[in-house]
């Protein structure tokens, strides 16, 4: 049952995400949060598919995302982004 499971989300580079549960051998990062134009996302699950590699998302954890999103990304990515899911601010 997925919901007594501990989930993660799964995006695919159309930035299409579902929970999922996660690996019993490898355990989830289940939060990955960072801040684009006032607005919390959770990058836990498109972290993998970002074509510039999961280090970038990483490193902004917790940090604000505006700047780099708006100068390194193109019109497509800028679009995509509000489809990812949403945080709690107070995570």
């Amino acid at each position: 049952d997925i919901s007594k499971s501990p989930v993660q989300y799964e995006c695919d580079e159309n930035v299409d995400c579902t929970l999922t549960p996660c690996p019993e051998d490898e355990g989830c990062r289940t939060s990955l949060d960072v801040r684009i134009h006032k607005t919390w996302y959770n990058l836990s699950g498109w972290r993998k598919a970002h074509p510039a590699g999961s280090h970038w998302i990483d490193s902004y954890d917790g940090r604000d995302a505006t700047e780099v999103m708006d100068a390194m990304h193109s019109e497509k990515a800028k679009e995509m982004y509000k489809r990812l899911p949403k945080s709690d601010e107070a995570t």
